[in-house]
């Protein structure tokens, strides 16, 4: 594994898993359980014009918890946790292993995140993500990409406004009615978003690069470009997730 990229905003290593874990988490994904994202309530990214990806079962991990026994975690909403015995547990060891290394993006594990995220999204032909900022209930987030070959001309590059954009977050309750923050997340009015983004108009991307980690800080404006018809049968496919706080947890705990 090579740490290839970083700036104040991402970090970007490649080569992440033996090539053994690579191929196990790739067959994985053409095991797993995928729903159709048409069919599903995703919230604000998405345009009503875009066609949407299909996405998994999230598996949730409490910071600190490699190598231990599989417990019960409050974010879970019932769902699996680590470990799984399924080749999602190598993608969630190598970030807890790479825990220190992401402390400049993420925040320090156990304090400012207690848990990771980790889920299927597989991306056609046709489909990506619009302009979008994640929810001050996490730290930063993260994609593996785990296709096995990409090209250029096939689209599905991470972008990244310019640090400039950034949307400081606020915290992890609901936003105040009419806020930046909320007007970011509508669904239907993307004015907000085409303002707030226009004003510098700058920024950087990352090509889907196989067995490539992007980790992300929270409050950065970025999309998926959409996967290109030459792309053919082929998906971008990756293994994503979320660093939430402590302070999101033990809100769901309540629950």
């Amino acid at each position: 594994m090579e740490k290839t990229y970083e700036c104040s905003q991402f970090v970007v290593f490649d080569d992440v898993l033996p090539p053994s874990e690579f191929e196990d988490v790739w067959r994985y994904l053409q095991i797993s359980r995928v729903v159709n994202g048409e069919t599903a309530d995703l919230g604000g990214p998405w345009q009503i014009s875009e066609s949407l990806p299909l996405f998994g079962q999230s598996v949730s991990a409490l910071s600190g918890s490699i190598g231990s026994p599989a417990r019960r975690s409050p974010a879970s909403g019932g769902g699996p946790v680590y470990p799984t015995g399924t080749a999602v547990d190598f993608v969630v060891e190598k970030l807890l292993q790479l825990a220190p290394q992401l402390e400049p993006w993420v925040g320090e594990a156990n304090e400012e995140w207690v848990l990771v995220t980790a889920a299927p999204w597989i991306y056609p032909p046709g489909t990506g993500i619009s302009w979008h900022t994640d929810s001050g209930a996490h730290t930063g987030a993260y994609i593996l990409y785990v296709h096995p070959e990409w090209e250029v001309q096939w689209g599905g590059e991470l972008l990244v406004a310019d640090e400039a954009c950034r949307l400081l977050p606020s915290g992890t309750s609901t936003p105040a009615p009419y806020s930046l923050e909320e007007r970011l997340r509508y669904r239907f009015d993307k004015r907000p978003m085409s303002d707030y983004l226009c004003g510098v108009g700058t920024g950087q991307f990352i090509s889907p690069t196989p067995n490539r980690l992007v980790v992300l800080e929270v409050g950065h404006a970025h999309k998926i470009s959409r996967v290109d018809a030459a792309a053919g049968d082929h998906v971008r496919a990756s293994i994503s997730g979320l660093f939430v706080r402590p302070e999101a947890v033990h809100s769901s705990e309540g629950r």
